[in-house]
């Protein structure tokens, strides 16, 4: 009977700190999404878009999230060769500027 006491305690202790590490991890996600939606406005004024992602190592309720990949992706707005428009920019857009590079 010891046996089992034993083996419940140590299921019950491992379900316990898996959720715990579950909690810590949502509430850092949070956290980090917080400054991505802060910064958004800022990156794409200077041409470029903010994401944050996070992805498990492994699937499943709860081990998908003990040991989760977090990202951070900037993706350059309107192509390689946006130029971001401040407020005192002017609208013309120059011959230079409209023209695409080749492929070689």
């Amino acid at each position: 009977i010891g046996f089992f006491v034993s083996l419940g305690l140590l299921v019950a202790s491992t379900l316990v700190l898996a959720l715990g590490q579950e909690a810590r991890n949502l509430e850092y996600d949070a956290k980090i999404r917080n400054v991505v939606e802060e910064m958004k406005g800022r990156f794409e004024a200077e041409g470029f878009s903010i994401r944050y992602r996070t992805r498990g190592e492994v699937s499943g309720m709860i081990m998908g999230h003990l040991r989760p990949e977090r990202i951070v992706i900037f993706k350059r707005i309107g192509g390689p060769h946006h130029r971001p428009q401040s407020p005192s920019a002017s609208s013309s857009v120059s011959a230079a500027d409209s023209v695409s590079p080749r492929s070689t």
